[in-house]
């Protein structure tokens, strides 16, 4: 049964309504999602992207029917954290849980990519997160630089990683893959919208 909700419609006038009662500052709205709601997330640059200042998403890819047809309205900076072995959201893109029952998603790279056109960006760079133990997962920081509007976008891949939050606790790690306490999505996503929200001024 497919939906007729309009969640992007619900998401702007949520926002208009918060601006109209001084909750929320127009340019400093920012975006973030974690699985589905990260795959939210990527709709919602796609289809109303002048609304945000930042977006992060965690464990989740670009759905394909989205990305089909994304034509985002402006770039956005963007962050972005996938793990490879990620049994729920493939990292190189195909079919979504265990069954593949819940559509299918772009790659990892390739939806970094997306945004990363969208916005100009001029450089590329890998750079691999200090490893002080072999028994902990390998991290490279993909990023995509020298951007329109200052709207870079970086990808922490996780070699092997699952369908996990960094620096979060593992949850049921036999099922859904391991994590890393290495890097802490959360306080990486609030330094990275403080420092945006500090260059709007």
């Amino acid at each position: 049964m497919v939906s007729e909700v309009d969640d992007v419609g619900f998401v702007r006038t949520l926002i208009e309504t918060l601006v109209e009662r001084g909750e929320a500052e127009k340019g400093r709205i920012y975006l973030a999602g974690i699985s589905n709601g990260g795959m939210m997330t990527f709709r919602l640059l796609c289809e109303a992207a002048p609304l945000f200042a930042g977006a992060a998403t965690i464990i989740a890819n670009m759905p394909a029917p989205t990305g089909a047809a994304c034509k985002p309205a402006k770039a956005v900076p963007l962050i972005m954290f996938n793990g490879t072995g990620d049994p729920i959201v493939p990292y190189a893109g195909g079919r979504v849980g265990f069954k593949g029952m819940r559509g299918a998603v772009w790659g990892a790279e390739e939806t970094a990519r997306l945004f990363a056109g969208r916005a100009g960006c001029s450089t590329f760079r890998e750079i691999q997160v200090p490893r002080p133990s072999s028994f902990d997962l390998s991290i490279t920081r993909l990023e995509w630089g020298i951007c329109a509007e200052r709207a870079g976008v970086a990808l922490f891949r996780f070699e092997g990683g699952g369908h996990q939050v960094p620096g979060g606790k593992a949850f049921l790690p036999v099922l859904l893959g391991p994590n890393t306490q290495r890097v802490d999505a959360a306080k990486t996503i609030v330094e990275l919208f403080a420092q945006l929200q500090r260059g709007s001024r």
